[in-house]
């Protein structure tokens, strides 16, 4: 996998891409630059639900306690011992009976700092509770740390290996577009096709339908 430092210097080797192709540190790296490829790479990840962003979170229950820390991404679907978990979308207006027993459904608290799973009813018991997910933390850091954006020169992209060919196309075209900033540069056209070629190609790899959500 390469490296953010890797990355960098792909995006220079572009002719157009305004950048010195011949960065030899990190620290040499505008921060215009980061910021780019950055924004290139948060497009991306989020223009798709693609497969490869799906993660899971797994957890037992413990008997009286009905909260618990979420994942760090969009919850697709909750299963308790492998049964699906309803969402109760207005706990608000729920009409919540108190005691215990196994749970059958679930809502999102976020009137706290870190958002809340909180099943009901409040387990009677220990079970398994798996957590489906499309994940945010799309980049993964040197000690497996797992990060939103890019930061370190160590920083890779948290993907399937087979994925990566395909969406770093995307990313250094993506990025030299935003480098130029400008749709009327003559340059510009030319990265903005070669994104959306590689794109679809990323698109027919990862086996998904091509409803996109747009962001501008």
């Amino acid at each position: 996998m390469k490296s953010f430092f890797e990355i960098i210097k792909m995006v220079a080797n572009e002719p157009y891409s305004g950048i010195e192709n011949n960065i030899s540190s990190f620290v040499d790296v505008e921060k215009s630059t980061i910021n780019a490829i950055n924004r290139a790479h948060n497009y991306i990840w989020n223009l798709h639900n693609f497969p490869f962003k799906n993660s899971y979170l797994d957890f037992k229950t413990v008997a009286g306690q009905s909260s618990y820390e979420a994942c760090l991404g969009n919850i697709l679907n909750i299963k308790l011992d492998n049964a699906n978990l309803k969402l109760i979308n207005d706990p608000d207006n729920f009409a919540f009976e108190i005691g215990l027993g196994k749970p059958q459904s679930f809502y999102l608290d976020f009137t706290t700092d870190n958002r809340k799973i909180v099943l009901y009813k409040t387990p009677d018991n220990s079970y398994d509770v798996r957590v489906k997910f499309e994940t945010f933390m799309s980049i993964k850091g040197l000690d497996g740390s797992l990060k939103q954006s890019f930061e370190l020169k160590d920083d890779k992209l948290n993907l399937p290996p087979e994925i990566e060919p395909l969406y770093l196309n995307c990313l250094t075209a993506k990025s030299v577009c935003y480098l130029l900033n400008d749709v009327s540069d003559e340059n510009y056209a030319p990265y903005d096709k070669a994104f959306t070629d590689a794109y679809q190609n990323l698109i027919n790899l990862s086996g998904v339908k091509t409803n996109t959500l747009i962001i501008i």
